[in-house]
């Protein structure tokens, strides 16, 4: 129990709010002139200004000064006492410890109160700082209920991260638990030893047993390998987003790569999955041909179909491209240039309207929403509104996927403009995408409004099981996040004939 230091400046202490084995923090208010201001003041122990101390409490002030980010605890002066110590005045956050807060809260509000988290920790990673010591304990929830990451104590600068220093001792600083295996062996440290730290936070932040997409998830940011990472922490968070949407996440497609690579290391994993998705691509532009109603168009359309799969072919294959191994993503973009050189209209939009749902489907929203928005303009030109209408709906999803949501609200709004004049099946898609895309902007009570009106069309029209399904899940989500629990089980519980004789798999959160 320490006396309170010495007024510091216009701010006096009030009362010991922390300690721990090199320092305190003190809650100091400011009263002067009718100006009230309460701060957190974190001084040294005596004793304890040896050198290693001082240039760790001197670079924690000097990395607070470079962030200002509403998730992280600004800084608002720094100096020194006259007995020598130093100090770093900060701003008082007056809230719960992250895990205490947690315990009432649903797993969507826990979700979100992460992203935000990882948005600190994204800009502190773009301003080339790694944080080294994410836990619980230094996150707080203020009274509006945003998360606040505190101590960066023993962050580093990246391109000082792994400077050798004779003059340093050989002591390494982490939080069992929490700390990636290469802060632990005294390996190199990137922004992925923060990345494992967030997967082991997300993993304490959420109750019980997970769904799989998220256990998929904490498994990718964990890997003992840091290159097996999520690259980045917004591609966690994209992840995240992706469950929050019912969209597939990353993390169950870098599972796959990660445990086929020790049992198919030798063969060409990028050719088979390419081969993979050109199956599907088949299948879904022989659906489009069997639609056509003339012959005639079918047989002149299923030619040009036929070269296009045969460039794709070519293109993936090792031996006519110099060994290259081509990605999904690579596929599709050559696919997309094959696909803008072809005459015939109708061909042309048909495959650019598929390579753009496989963009959605993979996660590549910025890609989707440019290409559908281009698909839009064309299908405006031609005055094919129901397709204008889908296409505008997609656009709508994948820039709110991309936390666009007033672009995203626009599009939505003019595509159910226009498809509340077309017949039901046109306008229940467009509801369900608007339906999506107000859940991501967390206008949870619209969402709600959306799906219940495309549920309610979903009768008269001829939208097949998985689309029935899949707007009774987005429903029930958003009644989730409206806290309107009963009506969410009995969504998905609609749900599930629905979804049996596809075997799709719900999902729902608990």
């Amino acid at each position: 129990d320490e006396p309170p230091p010495s007024p510091i400046g216009p701010f006096h202490p009030v009362r010991q709010i922390g300690r721990g084995g090199m320092g305190s923090v003190w809650l100091a208010e400011r009263i002067e002139g009718g100006f009230s201001q309460r701060v957190a003041i974190k001084l040294l122990h005596r004793g304890m200004d040896t050198r290693e101390v001082l240039r760790l409490f001197h670079q924690e002030s000097r990395i607070l000064s470079l962030l200002q980010h509403p998730n992280i605890a600004r800084l608002l002066d720094a100096g020194q006492l006259p007995d020598g110590r130093p100090y770093i005045i900060m701003d008082f956050i007056d809230g719960q410890p992250l895990l205490a807060w947690a315990k009432d809260q649903s797993v969507p509000q826990l979700l979100h109160t992460f992203l935000d988290i990882c948005s600190a920790i994204q800009y502190a990673h773009s301003s080339l700082i790694v944080h080294r010591d994410l836990k619980p304990g230094n996150i707080l929830i203020d009274a509006q209920g945003h998360a606040k990451v505190l101590d960066f104590g023993i962050a580093k600068i990246l391109a000082e991260a792994n400077q050798p220093d004779s003059t340093r001792t050989a002591v390494r600083l982490y939080t069992p638990g929490f700390a990636s295996p290469e802060q632990q062996s005294g390996a190199a440290i990137t922004i992925a030893t923060d990345i494992y730290s967030l997967g082991a936070l997300l993993e304490a932040l959420l109750p019980g047993s997970l769904p799989a997409d998220l256990a998929a998830i904490i498994a990718r940011a964990r890997r003992e390998e840091p290159h097996l990472r999520y690259a980045t922490v917004d591609q966690l968070a994209a992840d995240i987003r992706n469950y929050l949407a019912g969209h597939p996440v990353l993390a169950r497609q870098g599972n796959f790569a990660y445990l086929a690579s020790r049992f198919l290391s030798r063969h060409r994993y990028a050719v088979a999955a390419a081969a993979a998705f050109l199956l599907l691509l088949t299948g879904s532009l022989c659906w489009s041909l069997y639609q056509s109603r003339q012959i005639a168009a079918q047989r002149d359309r299923a030619e040009t179909v036929s070269r296009f799969l045969s460039g794709l072919f070519a293109a993936a294959d090792p031996e006519h491209n110099q060994g290259a191994r081509l990605t999904i993503n690579d596929l599709l973009d050559d696919g997309l240039n094959r696909a803008r050189a072809i005459a015939d209209p109708a061909d042309r939009l048909t495959l650019m309207d598929t390579i753009a749902l496989a963009y959605f489907d993979l996660g590549l929203y910025e890609k989707s929403a440019a290409l559908h928005l281009e698909l839009a303009r064309a299908y405006e030109a031609t005055n094919q509104i129901p397709s204008l209408a889908k296409s505008l709906a997609f656009a709508a999803e994948a820039e709110s996927a991309r936390d666009h949501h007033d672009q995203a609200q626009a599009l939505a709004t003019r595509a159910v403009t226009l498809a509340r004049s077309l017949d039901p099946s046109t306008l229940a898609t467009v509801l369900h995408h608007q339906c999506v895309q107000l859940h991501q902007a967390a206008r949870f009570d619209l969402a709600v409004k959306a799906c219940t009106e495309a549920d309610s069309l979903a009768p008269r029209t001829t939208l097949p099981a998985t689309e029935r399904a899949s707007i009774l899940v987005a429903l029930a989500r958003a009644q989730q996040d409206q806290n309107q629990l009963p009506a969410a089980e009995q969504s998905l519980a609609r749900a599930m004939p629905f979804a049996r004789p596809s075997a799709q798999n719900i999902n729902p959160t608990s």
